[in-house]
């Protein structure tokens, strides 16, 4: 993806540098375009990483799942 956006820049870059002048063909509007759309299809196709909030609470709650449940002390006289 890094690399998908960093061609995305370079090629808007290019097109805002020779501004609103003829040499701005359509094959380099669609050529961007075409990076857009792929770099969205890839970024919505990518897995939700879970915040760290989130891996710590669902680490809490299997070490509570995993717990023997508490067991009342006997004393011994």
């Amino acid at each position: 993806m890094k690399k998908l956006r960093h061609a995305i820049e370079y090629l808007t870059g290019e097109m805002l540098n020779k501004g609103r002048t003829p040499s701005i063909d359509k094959d380099q509007i669609q050529a961007n375009l075409i990076l857009m759309a792929c770099n969205r299809q890839i970024y919505f196709e990518c897995p939700v990483s879970p915040t760290d909030s989130e891996r710590v609470l669902a680490m809490q709650s299997l070490l509570l799942a995993r717990t023997p449940p508490h067991t009342e002390e006997v004393e011994i006289l």
